[in-house]
């Protein structure tokens, strides 16, 4: 999966951010405006890369719910805080809407409700996405998460063992049988899952 965009957060205030938004869009409806009151900013900057896909690209073939596409998500990152959404709403040149996966933010109903980004008209429009559990997404749905970072634990150092390997030489050219390679991938492979 290929980074969208890197938000870095904790670098505006509430009021800066929201004038921002409001100065930006051409249209914030109601449930939206709902929702951004119910949004926190975090205060420590963060930088954070998002993903952008469509629901097919994580292998489903059926409109999966929310509760299944959430679950899968997980599988590849977590979910954006919902402020990743107004930052990215800053800077949107997309010609399709994207629907920001984050906690659930529930809407003067209750009901629970995402952040959809969508252009309109030379502008950009600030949404809502109603997400209840048994919701079906449709395949070409476009969605952001969080990719997941991997933390470095420690160097990894790859020492091969020739001394293993039978070495036949053919014309001056030296070859080595497959199954020595193999043999010491798998030694590599296990020694790497034991850590």
């Amino acid at each position: 999966m290929k980074i969208w965009k890197s938000i870095t957060l904790g670098t505006k205030t509430r009021a800066q951010l929201l004038k921002e938004v409001r100065s930006k869009c051409s249209y914030i409806s109601s449930y939206a405006e709902d929702l951004i009151k119910k949004t926190t900013v975090q205060k420590k900057k963060e930088t954070i890369d998002v993903c952008v896909c469509q629901v097919k690209d994580l292998g489903f073939t059926q409109m999966p719910t929310t509760t299944e596409l959430y679950k899968k998500v997980k599988e590849k990152g977590d979910l954006v805080p919902a402020e990743v959404a107004l930052h990215a709403l800053l800077d949107f040149k997309e010609d399709y809407w994207i629907t920001f996966l984050h906690k659930f933010i529930a809407d003067s109903y209750g009901d629970p409700n995402l952040f959809d980004v969508v252009p309109r008209g030379g502008g950009v429009k600030l949404s809502h996405f109603w997400a209840g559990p048994d919701v079906r997404w449709a395949l070409g749905s476009c969605f952001a998460f969080r990719l997941r970072k991997l933390e470095p634990s420690e160097p990894l150092t790859l020492e091969p063992s020739l001394d293993s390997l039978n070495f036949i030489s053919l014309n001056g050219v030296s070859y080595v049988k497959v199954d020595d390679v193999l043999g010491e991938l798998e030694k590599l492979s296990n020694s790497l899952r034991k850590k």
